[in-house]
């Protein structure tokens, strides 16, 4: 069977038949596409007139079609028993497209996050994630389901794509850090506690694009970083940075742009150590575990890019052992208010965007509670920790 075009200059429509494989002659220039997955294309001008096509002992020919009726036409083809076999794409505008394949994408997101949540729910902890793609329409039961998972995640405001999601295990103790949306970037946060202990552990999960290359939005998520790292406790970044010309063992400054030298500044004056030694992506290193307290990571692992069809992550995934201290608990900690840097609250507390904060929920209750959760924020990130002794050696015998 062939199928024959005349008249081609440009892309007009799509057409597709199942379970078939077609050979494509476009009349003119003497060329024949074998194309693969079960599909055959045809292409048509916009300014011709005249559409012949031809599908030997398969549809009678339809010549002399004007553009115009071939839109009213299609809909009556694609219910004609006789062509059930025959897809038409509907027309769709640019934007229209876009959306399409983002909603697409979305669903496949969810799908293979949904996958690996089930299938790693007893071996891991915590699972983070870099360029989760959610948005609005997903919300945390559809990810979570019966999981024993609790979830953080901040989705791009935006734009398509970028987001990032935490999932950890109900019976980890932690709090969420609250940070402010930013368009250009994705952050969340969280501190970890150890029942046993008086150690604490922070984590930030960030996603920055590649196409973040104006300099003075890099420096909002450098100062971003740097509040966040600012905690009287140890502190590891996570995810995906984009930015492959940093070479982490020489820290070298040479050969980088400004950007890639803030970052770099900034790793050294908060002394992190990047524990990823492996190429994540190709030959680059683009994911980041960076911590000022490498003793406490160890069992590094490269793994496989979580989805096995490629449409999810082209990255390595990578697995870590988080090792607090053993030491027992001999007296309690209590946040120092009087030592507090009440300054920097302030200022952390005036770069709040408030309307959008409330904005998310007319409830009086819940912006009340969004409310104290930026409050707690801003304060265990300015206020230091003591010790104190414990009571229980005040009781009696």
């Amino acid at each position: 069977m062939m199928l024959q075009l005349k008249n081609v200059k440009d892309l007009w429509f799509l057409l597709g038949l199942k379970n078939q494989h077609y050979p494509l002659q476009v009349r003119g220039q003497q060329r024949i596409w074998q194309l693969p997955l079960a599909f055959w294309t045809c292409w048509m001008s916009r300014h011709s007139r005249v559409l012949c096509i031809g599908l030997a002992n398969l549809i009678q020919p339809i010549t002399h079609v004007a553009l115009g009726k071939w839109k009213q036409l299609r809909t009556d083809i694609r219910n004609k028993a006789k062509y059930k076999r025959l897809l038409i794409r509907p027309s769709l505008t640019k934007e229209e497209l876009e959306k399409d394949r983002e909603e697409r994408n979305k669903k496949w997101k969810m799908k293979e996050m949904n996958n690996i949540t089930t299938r790693e729910s007893n071996t891991y902890q915590i699972l983070l994630f870099t360029e989760s793609w959610l948005g609005h329409s997903i919300n945390d039961p559809q990810l979570i389901q019966n999981l024993p998972y609790n979830i953080i995640r901040s989705d791009r405001q935006s734009k398509k794509g970028g987001g990032v999601c935490v999932f950890l295990a109900k019976n980890i103790s932690f709090l969420k850090i609250d940070i402010p949306k930013n368009k250009n970037f994705d952050l969340c946060a969280f501190d970890i506690f150890d029942s046993k202990t008086i150690s604490k552990h922070r984590f930030i999960l960030v996603y920055r694009p590649p196409s973040l290359t104006n300099f003075d939005e890099n420096l909002e998520l450098h100062d971003q970083l740097s509040i966040l790292c600012s905690a009287n406790f140890s502190t590891t970044i996570i995810g995906d940075l984009n930015l492959p010309k940093i070479n982490w063992d020489t820290k070298s400054s040479t050969n980088i742009n400004q950007t890639e030298k803030c970052f770099l500044e900034l790793s050294n004056q908060l002394k992190l150590t990047q524990m990823i030694t492996f190429p994540t992506r190709e030959n680059n290193v683009l994911d980041i575990l960076l911590t000022c307290t490498p003793h406490i990571i160890t069992n590094i692992q490269s793994l496989p890019p979580f989805s096995q069809n490629d449409h999810i992550s082209d990255h390595l995934s990578f697995k870590f052992q988080l090792c607090f201290s053993q030491e027992q608990q001999t007296s309690l900690t209590k946040l120092d208010y009087k030592n507090a840097n009440y300054d920097n609250i302030n200022t952390y507390l005036s770069y709040i965007d408030w309307n959008n904060v409330f904005s998310y929920s007319t409830e009086i209750d819940a912006q009340y509670q969004s409310f104290i959760n930026i409050l707690k924020t801003a304060i265990h990130l300015y206020t230091p920790i003591k010790k104190s002794k414990s009571l229980i050696s005040k009781l009696p015998k």
